[in-house]
């Protein structure tokens, strides 16, 4: 059949409708769904902010707001970062350490627990910066020693112009102090301080060919010294109740003439204090003794967690707390710090000078297995000293034995 005139006018525009018809509708059906998933995929290559969790025990430690500072100067460098702080006391950190590094991105670490985490295979592997070499599984920022603190007056109203250099100069001090106050604030949960660097005084280590060395018979000899010290009543009373932060306070608030405390706490101290109310020397070494004074180091370190989901970024404010060890580290009132001498006040210059004159002491750092169980059982066995009868002698011993029954010697 011809279609002619005004026909194949409407013919043709009867075929050009259902042409845009089915452009239409094709377009409709099937375009907008081959679009999405590529629209999905340029939503999914966007940089997506993402939180670090970084637990601790600093605050005490630092100025309010001097943390917050730093994390603000890391935050405006990486926009996607955001750093969520979980604060903790020391002691919390210590007891649960391994649940912490769990649900944690960053940890702040005393190197004592490294052993434990490395066996645990908690911590990543971190790449080398400075001077570092081989496998780094933590950034070392900055070191704090334990040093003798002593009330200026205190001294000088019972006689004595200048601080106890041995042992036997510490006990008459001790018990001519002790007529009118506390002579000595003590605190076992310190035991780096209180315990330890009374023996590293000696030039004696803890460990000694894979074994620890409690039965040393200089080791002995601290223990009856201390033994002698509570036992005539010239230490805190109910001294298992405090802490550090009580001790510091005993001593600040004079009714404690004598106490041994990190360096850093100098800067607390002059707070309360002044310049001129306290001093600082080594710990007092045994009558006997002619080498160098032997100083005890705690560091602070920050590792990474092998469990974080976000480990780019929680790698790089790892690097970048390292990078600021000098800032945490003045921040803090740590000597020797970082190495560089940077206070201006005598008694920090002054101690800064003891650590640059004497020998230093990392024991238990890194490789010893189980150092926390090993706190724990001279915590006991101290406590049985104090509490009960037994003698200096038997504690060692128990130390000594309880210690090996469970985990043997270390390699």
């Amino acid at each position: 059949m011809k279609i002619r005139g005004p026909d194949v006018v409407l013919f043709s525009f009867a075929l050009l409708i259902i042409g845009v018809a089915l452009v239409v509708y094709i377009t409709s059906d099937e375009k907008p769904e081959a679009a999405l998933p590529e629209l999905t995929k340029m939503q999914s290559l966007a940089p997506q902010p993402v939180t670090v969790l970084f637990s601790h025990y600093w605050r005490d430690e630092l100025a309010p707001g001097d943390l917050e500072s730093l994390i603000a100067d890391f935050q405006a460098r990486h926009p996607l970062v955001l750093v969520e702080q979980n604060v903790l006391s020391y002691s919390e950190m210590r007891d649960q350490i391994d649940s912490i590094v769990r649900e944690s991105d960053v940890v702040a670490l005393d190197p004592r627990w490294l052993a434990d985490l490395g066996n645990a295979n908690a911590l990543e592997m971190l790449r080398p910066l400075g001077e570092e070499s081989g496998i780094v599984w933590t950034r070392s920022l900055f070191s704090s020693g334990h040093l003798l603190f002593y009330d200026i007056e205190h001294l000088q109203n019972a006689g004595f112009a200048k601080p106890p250099k041995t042992r036997g100069e510490f006990l008459q001090y001790a018990r001519a102090l002790g007529a009118s106050s506390v002579a000595c604030a003590f605190d076992p949960e310190s035991l780096y301080s209180d315990l330890y660097s009374w023996i590293w005084a000696s030039g004696v280590l803890l460990t000694q060919n894979s074994r620890l060395n409690f039965t040393d018979p200089q080791v002995v000899e601290v223990f009856q010294f201390l033994n002698t010290l509570n036992s005539e009543g010239l230490i805190t009373a109910n001294t298992f109740d405090h802490n550090e932060t009580q001790k510091i306070e005993a001593f600040c608030n004079g009714t404690a003439s004598l106490m041994i405390a990190p360096a850093q706490s100098i800067k607390k101290i002059r707070e309360r204090m002044g310049d001129s109310a306290f001093g600082v020397t080594t710990i007092p070494v045994p009558d006997r003794y002619m080498g160098k004074p032997v100083l005890g180091l705690s560091t602070w370190s920050v590792g990474l967690s092998r469990w974080s989901a976000n480990k780019s970024a929680a790698g790089a404010f790892v690097d970048f707390l390292a990078e600021h060890s000098t800032f945490l580290s003045n921040a803090a009132g740590a000597i020797p710090g970082t190495g560089q001498r940077t206070s201006v006040d005598l008694v920090s210059r002054k101690a800064f000078d003891m650590f640059e004159m004497g020998e230093l002491v990392h024991e238990f750092d890194g490789r010893f297995p189980a150092v926390r169980n090993l706190e724990t059982i001279v915590r006991n066995e101290l406590y049985k000293m104090f509490e009960t009868e037994q003698s200096p002698a038997e504690t060692v011993r128990a130390i000594q034995q309880n210690f090996e029954a469970i985990h043997g010697l270390w390699r």
